[in-house]
């Protein structure tokens, strides 16, 4: 049993019920009725047999609480207990998970008031954030590893089925013409490899580079010769496979070594690249990232800097934090920015790709529910119902946050200099020319 489930356990369900049932399911109407005026019309059926609906009809979306502990559990902690019950199966949720995000927004006051601090978060959702944040801290590189591992050590297998051939595990690039989920990733780190300028026999340095797509085309369409930062074991070996079999030994490395490594051995680089994993740093750290780039990188040197952001400091989400990516922080493009200029990086221009997360996670997404009972087999104990239900709200969720009109989450490019460039295209058209990397 875990969170949700243990807080009223069975012994102890109709003591509950009796004493504390009626003030709950009232809390929990009340809540509920603060969205009667949503467009998706939803119901919600308590552990005793009540049902509350905001409109007659067919419901889009049905929420159906098991238990009295579940119920406990939302009133406590608000969306965060909703989904802590539904991963715990002590709730069930029929329809499309998504329109949970969509019911937010609606009852949202817009972007403006959020920008501004918006509603306030549950205190106990605040402190439970706090405490994962002490107990995630990547002071240490070992810190660091274990919370990159309790994320991507999952078999290859898996991530192939969801991210398709390219293994692109970020926003993905959309064209007018494109398709493919396949196509849209290597569109993506085609237009990345445009924007750092390569030319051949320039020396590019890569951090976290997941299972190396980026680096293997930058190698082989653009003759450029590159290093790798990578942690976790079964990408890195996933990519040394990929190097032998492409004929790239002499042209692509792997260093297992974090960003805090960069420089401090003076070699510096002509090209610096990092595609999702600046979030990873955490907000203490960013300085150390960005000090580290600044360290890394020769003078004049380009690089490309690729991460879902907010455009303001915020806090970040304790579902993503908790349930997704441990220790993660969502940085702040403000501060990004800030920091860059404090170690003399010149901003050339910044692209905001939240629309092309959209799509992204939707592929994600509709490729993981239609290819689960081939995930399940790869490990039955691994891959269990609570897995489905967590991995599930976590693209469709995510996706309809992209989304939404008044969400705060952005996926940034930053391309950027050491130093104010003299060479660099006055021009952003040679972007989007069709290249050798087509």
């Amino acid at each position: 049993m875990t969170r949700a489930s243990k807080t009223v356990d069975g012994a102890h369900e109709g003591i509950f019920r009796r004493w504390l049932g009626v003030p709950l399911r009232t809390a929990l109407r009340n809540t509920f009725s603060t969205y009667k005026a949503s467009p998706i019309t939803f119901e919600v059926v308590f552990s005793d047999g009540g049902v509350y609906r905001n409109r007659a009809g067919e419901p889009e979306l049905s929420i159906r609480f098991k238990t009295v502990g579940a119920e406990m559990w939302t009133v406590l902690f608000t969306d965060m207990g909703l989904l802590d019950a539904y991963f715990d199966q002590t709730i069930d949720i029929h329809g499309d998970i998504a329109a949970l995000v969509k019911l937010d927004a609606h009852a949202d006051k817009g972007l403006s008031t959020k920008n501004a601090g918006g509603p306030h978060s549950n205190p106990l959702n605040i402190l439970r954030n706090r405490w994962h944040k002490l107990r995630h801290d990547a002071r240490t590189a070992a810190q660091a590893k274990a919370n990159a591992e309790a994320h991507y050590d999952l078999p290859n297998e898996f991530f192939e089925i969801v991210l398709g051939r390219t293994f692109g595990y970020t926003c993905a690039y959309w064209g007018e013409h494109t398709e493919t989920l396949d196509q849209a990733q290597h569109d993506k780190f085609a237009h990345i490899c445009k924007k750092l300028a390569l030319e051949p026999g320039c020396r590019l340095i890569e951090v976290g580079s997941g299972w190396g797509y980026l680096s293997l085309l930058a190698a082989k369409a653009y003759g450029a010769i590159v290093d790798n930062y990578g942690i976790v074991a079964a990408q890195n070996d996933y990519m040394q496979r990929e190097i032998a079999a492409q004929g790239l030994g002499d042209r692509v490395r792997i260093l297992e070594r974090e960003h805090r490594s960069l420089g401090a051995d003076g070699q510096q680089y002509d090209r610096y690249v990092s595609v999702g994993v600046y979030e990873h740093a955490q907000e203490k750290y960013l300085d150390d990232w960005i000090r580290s780039i600044a360290r890394g990188l020769k003078e004049g040197g380009i690089g490309v800097l690729h991460f879902i952001g907010h455009q303001q400091k915020r806090e970040t989400n304790y579902f993503i934090r908790h349930h997704v990516f441990p220790g993660c922080y969502v940085p702040g493009l403000d501060e990004t920015v800030h920091l860059m200029s404090k170690y003399g990086l010149e901003v050339l221009q910044i692209e905001n790709l939240r629309r092309h997360y959209a799509l992204t996670l939707d592929c994600w997404a509709e490729n993981f529910s239609k290819n689960w009972d081939k995930i399940h087999a790869l490990d039955p104990n691994r891959f269990d119902e609570r897995f489905r239900r967590r991995w599930n709200a976590y693209f469709r969720l995510c996706a309809e946050g992209f989304r939404t009109p008044n969400n705060l989450q952005r996926l940034y490019q930053i391309t950027f200099s050491k130093g104010n460039t003299p060479t660099y295209p006055m021009r952003n058209d040679f972007i989007y020319r069709e290249t050798n990397g087509e």
